[in-house]
């Protein structure tokens, strides 16, 4: 890890911290002037602060680093052209909850596709390829619902 990520997780820990706000403002001071290796030791004496944020930084990461205007606009074009994507959230974060929401959403919109090819005569091997579809995407969602209910957790 860089010392810009490092001074970035530092100073989300510190957020985090439960400690007065002088005390906060004193630790963020000598986050600005601390040297990697004394970054890397202040990590590892806030290692449990550190697993509790950790989630919070990586998306903090990603987005920082990826672009949040070209992620926005990218879920903007989405969202007017997909059905799914506005229902599961248009500028939610890809969590497991929005994964299956878009399985199950895709799952139901390709289904009607089926229902609409059913009677058409030429279209069976379209209707093969997505009833093929829906099967990997059940597979899917099988898969995500069976670590959650390992977790206890329900989607």
């Amino acid at each position: 890890m860089d010392k810009r990520s490092l001074k970035l997780l530092s100073c989300f820990i510190v957020n985090e911290a439960k400690v007065p706000t002088k005390k906060k403002l004193q630790l963020l001071e000598s986050i600005k002037v601390a040297s990697e290796k004394e970054l890397l030791n202040f990590l590892k004496v806030n290692e449990a602060l550190l697993q509790e944020i950790r989630p919070k930084f990586k998306t903090a990461m990603s987005l920082s680093t990826g672009g949040s205007l070209g992620w926005a606009i990218y879920r903007k074009i989405r969202a007017k052209h997909d059905i799914c994507t506005k229902k599961c959230g248009t500028y939610e974060l890809n969590t497991v909850r929005r994964q299956v929401c878009m399985l199950r959403c895709n799952i139901n919109e390709t289904q009607m596709m089926i229902n609409a090819l059913k009677g058409r005569h030429g279209e069976e091997s379209r209707m093969h390829k997505l009833q093929a579809r829906v099967e990997k995407m059940k597979n899917d969602l099988r898969e995500y619902e069976a670590r959650a209910k390992a977790r206890g957790t329900e989607y």
